[in-house]
């Protein structure tokens, strides 16, 4: 059979041929093609360039791509992910409902259906006299209150001080990645951003990212920079393909990505929310 294989970020070389030696010499196979997480995630919307923002479970991957590869250059990982704000979440929590013991899993849920992004730093800071409390009852039975905590888990992202680390949010390291690409290339991947992990799906998310974008160029633009506005979809699949195309393009992926659907697949296949942030 034949195997696509993806890659994350930043993976050795070394690997990557010992997998290729692994998968013809013990596994047989008849084709292999081997290719980065970023890459795959623009071909699925119909793009050869553009930058992708992969929130994982222990890390951030922001890699721009140009013409089908990745600026391992100027490319990022900051290690802030979906276990960090959940276990941010729980000790929140605890804070606000001290006599409640929460199990992990249950935090996990509460955060998928409660986290949320405020519209800006200063929208945040006001939250906490604003912030209605909502109550909310655990399978055990237990009741927990909350407010303002479900704003604290997406504001870590825009500023990891909360977390405790001493770094850039996320949209800074977002301008700061594309402004170490090739000016002429600047433009076209922040029009072409992509947002993928499942906590993009947070309320607000996409929508701060995109302002927040649009305001880091204003203040200190690189050569072209032009904030991306935000195109998106429903969940389970890559989420919106912009309204143009960029020139020269022609939509199709190389071979082995076109020819997915005969590409052997062994268990179910889960694909993380994608979200394209487009004009």
């Amino acid at each position: 059979g034949q195997i696509l294989f993806t890659q994350p970020l930043f993976t050795p070389k070394a690997l990557r041929e010992q997998l290729v030696q692994l998968m013809f010499e013990k596994f047989n196979v008849s084709g292999f093609y081997d290719s980065e997480q970023a890459v795959l995630s623009l071909y699925a919307v119909g793009r050869i360039s553009g930058c992708t923002v992969d929130i994982g479970h222990g890390k951030i991957d922001i890699a721009p791509v140009c013409e089908g590869a990745v600026q391992h250059v100027a490319s990022k990982r900051f290690e802030i992910g979906g276990t960090d704000l959940t276990n941010l979440f729980a000790q929140e929590l605890k804070k606000s409902n001290p006599s409640v013991n929460i199990d992990i899993s249950d935090v996990e849920r509460l955060k998928e259906q409660y986290a949320c992004c405020t519209e800006d730093q200063s929208a945040f800071e006001a939250i906490a006299s604003t912030c209605q409390p909502e109550t909310h009852t655990l399978p055990d039975g237990q009741v927990i209150t909350i407010e303002k905590e479900r704003y604290i888990v997406g504001e870590a992202l825009f500023q990891p001080s909360i977390l405790g680390l001493e770094d850039y949010g996320i949209v800074h390291q977002l301008i700061t990645s594309v402004s170490n690409v090739a000016s002429e290339y600047q433009k076209q991947l922040l029009e072409n951003t992509m947002l993928c992990g499942g906590t993009v799906s947070m309320t607000g998310f996409r929508r701060q990212v995109s302002e927040g974008s649009k305001s880091v160029c204003f203040s200190n633009p690189p050569n072209s920079c032009e904030g991306p506005g935000v195109h998106a979809g429903g969940p389970g699949a890559a989420l919106g393909v912009a309204g143009r195309r960029d020139p020269g393009q022609g939509g199709l992926p190389p071979e082995p990505a076109r020819h997915q659907g005969r590409l052997r697949r062994d268990g179910p296949v889960h694909r993380p929310q994608e979200v394209l942030l487009t004009d």
